[in-house]
């Protein structure tokens, strides 16, 4: 009888080896049938069963096993990969933790116990084991790949290079190795290096999607826009129903403001996968940045229930009824995510905004500072921390803060490209200094004032500006070397971006002494000569850079706009570019230059321009800017939530002496907040009678 038995086992165990799992597993309970309890076949069949996909069914069997014959090793290791294919992964760890403690010697007991860690998000604890598996086994390429894994998902990009590096030392052909190097290097600001890793992918395998979507996004990355598309499109031909590429080639649309496109991207997405929250979100989300916001809650609304309320379409509803005004509402939404899921960075950073919306920047000031407890080192909380600083009047600690910007990786790379070290906690007194323009035109235009402290103590001034600005800023500023073009430039001692000044310099306060920028003469008189028949002279802008992330909020439409064009004793001039056939304002008293103003060197047109108005009406953009820098009487024109410069109240600002804010008194108002602009205009000009 035990004869026979052991060849029965044989049997089975030749079955087993041989991936032969359901012959194996017939044996396994037949004998089981002869001995019920027999601890050895309990462990062999719920080994088979696990290796088949059958976990639910191996658990009880592996249980028995361990009951009458002990913890074993492999009996531990087995029950461990079964609780974890049932996502029990709690109960995995703790199974897998025995293990090693029963044989620690077994490298695979090691890793799965650090995969489960790994799925737990304990990554501190899954490290630990992980290096602990490599001294069993240096050359594991799956041990490389864990770790890469974690350090990415922590943010040490350089650590996760390392160890993929390490992981296709080990295996040359490993494609996962190879394409999460790739968006690691991404990751890390080094695109050069991660676009030759994609591209070296598809020599290899032409129509790799994650390669193409990958190099799409690493030219983006690099401002080959053009070139993104195209592998986006690739993508799509050879999977239609990619939905990752869709996104973010409605994501590149986005960037170019082209809205229309970017829909239909999603909703020829939608047909594929109509229930998809992300997708279905990032449609809203283009409504929400068309300022649409009725038409993004109702798309919301169709898919919650089909998405089981996910949180990220939770968080979109939000963010849109927080645009709305309906901060409560918002309030509400985000805190119970929060009470549900736990505090993290994301979820505290959109509760700190709606804060930073209803007008409570201290309150909002709290929030990031409890999400830096968790990411100290995350810049993008830092600079919603900086905005929050400076509207409650924190200025030094706000400046300081704001540093972090320096972290983003497209102003990272440029830095390090420029001659000259990027200026800490030097002393700058007679140094060369290179001025970097680092943000919007602008932000360029605000921070030029602060140029004139410098020329006092140091030795000379050279500022890196766009090459559309070099026109003006040469012709107004004096004492300053100014380039355009990279290739010019010399050594230099120090690099300051020029949004770093006030804090380098230890001067917080917004100031202006004079008006630091000029129109050229010659073409301040040709330009007056096309309006001399006109008495008084407004110019007008409705629009900022749709590009920039939250132009919907802070732009209006030239229907708001058109209201004001009423007063026939007023001659009016287009300021804004690109007076379109769809956001455009017709009047016989109105004046439309866009089309007249030289592209390459635009400011200086528009400057020249400004210098002949007696005012200038704008939304918050760089025409405002532009008209405050050369000291025109200026009416700028807010959103319920402005930007961090403007302060939260008040109808003047120390950055444009000349400039009076008027403020929306509810979010969306700009019917409301033209028609106040439009009585003030007609009692300042009867004062000027």
């Amino acid at each position: 009888m035990r004869e026979k038995t052991n060849l029965l086992l044989k049997k089975a165990l030749e079955f087993h080896a041989s991936g032969n799992l359901g012959d194996a597993a017939k044996i396994y309970k037949d004998l089981l049938g002869k001995k019920e309890n027999d601890p050895e076949v309990l462990h062999l069949l719920g080994t088979v069963l696990v290796e088949a996909g059958l976990a639910k069914q191996a658990i009880p069997i592996l249980n028995k096993a361990i009951t009458f014959g002990g913890p074993s090793w492999g009996t531990l290791y087995n029950y461990g990969l079964a609780l974890s294919a049932l996502g029990k992964l709690v109960e995995a760890s703790r199974a897998f933790k025995n293990a090693v403690e029963a044989n620690p010697n077994s490298q695979d007991c090691w890793f799965n116990l650090g995969r489960t860690y790994q799925l737990l998000q304990n990554y501190n604890e899954a490290i630990k084991v992980f290096k602990r598996a490599r001294k069993l086994k240096v050359d594991d390429p799956r041990i490389c790949l864990a770790l890469g894994n974690i350090y990415f998902v922590k943010g040490k990009f350089d650590e996760a290079i390392i160890e993929f590096e390490g992981a296709l030392k080990m295996d040359v052909s490993n494609n996962e190795a190879q394409n999460n190097l790739g968006i690691a290097l991404r990751k890390n600001g080094e695109w050069s290096k991660a676009k030759r890793i994609f591209q070296t992918m598809l020599k290899t395998s032409p129509t790799n999607l994650a390669a193409h979507n990958n190099l799409g996004l690493v030219q983006v990355d690099l401002g080959n826009l053009a070139d993104a598309k195209r592998h986006y499109l690739n993508a799509l031909k050879y999977e239609p129903s990619y939905s990752e590429v869709s996104l973010n080639l409605a994501d590149l649309y986005l960037r170019e403001a082209k809205f229309k496109e970017s829909q239909s991207t999603i909703e020829q997405a939608i047909k594929f996968r109509p229930d998809n929250a992300e997708l279905n979100t990032k449609l809203a989300i283009i409504s929400q940045k068309q300022g649409i916001f009725k038409d993004g809650l109702l798309i919301l609304s169709k898919i919650k229930d089909k998405t089981k309320n996910s949180e990220q379409v939770k968080l979109a509803e939000a963010n849109i009824l927080r645009d709305l005004g309906d901060f409560d509402q918002a309030y509400s939404i985000i805190s119970e995510q929060i009470r549900t899921n736990g505090e993290t960075p994301e979820r505290l950073a959109n509760l700190a905004l709606v804060q930073q919306h209803r007008g409570s920047p201290d309150k909002a000031i709290n929030l990031l500072k409890n999400a830096l407890k968790i990411e100290p080192d995350n810049w993008v909380l830092r600079i919603n921390l900086f905005h929050n600083l400076f509207l409650n009047g924190c200025f030094s600690e706000a400046w300081k803060e704001f540093e972090w910007r320096l972290e983003e990786p497209r102003l990272k790379l440029k830095l390090e490209k420029l001659p000259g070290t990027l200026i800490q906690n030097h002393s700058f007194q007679n140094k060369r200094l290179l001025i970097v323009c680092e943000q919007g035109i602008g932000d360029t235009f605000q921070f030029l004032r602060m140029l004139e402290p410098l020329i006092e103590v140091t030795k000379k001034i050279s500022i890196l500006v766009p090459a559309r600005l070099e026109r003006i800023i040469k012709g107004s500023l004096k004492n300053v070397e100014v380039f355009s073009r990279e290739n010019e430039l010399s050594d230099f001692d120090f690099l300051i971006p020029i949004m770093s000044i006030p804090h380098r310099l230890q001067k917080y306060e917004p100031f202006f002494e004079k008006p630091y920028l000029h129109a050229e003469k010659r073409l301040k008189t040709n330009w007056g000569e096309k309006f001399l028949s006109a008495s008084k002279k407004v110019g007008l802008a409705w629009r900022g850079n749709p590009q920039f992330e939250s132009d919907y909020l802070r732009s209006t439409s030239a229907e708001n706009f058109s209201n004001l064009i009423d007063q026939n004793e007023i001659t009016f001039v287009v300021l804004q570019k690109g007076n379109n056939e769809n956001d455009f304002i017709k009047g016989d008293n109105l004046i439309d230059v866009s089309s007249d103003i030289d592209i390459e060197d635009g400011f200086i047109d528009t400057a020249s321009i400004i210098e002949n108005l007696d005012l200038v009406i704008s939304v918050d953009s760089a025409i405002a800017h532009l008209a405050g820098s050369l000291g025109k009487p200026t009416w700028l024109l807010l959103n319920y939530v402005p930007d961090w410069r403007w302060g939260l109240d008040g109808e003047n600002t120390d950055w444009y002496p000349s400039m009076r804010i008027f403020r929306q008194q509810k979010p969306g108002d700009w019917p409301g907040l033209l028609k106040t602009v439009q009585e003030h205009l007609k009692k300042h000009f009867l004062n000027l009678d």
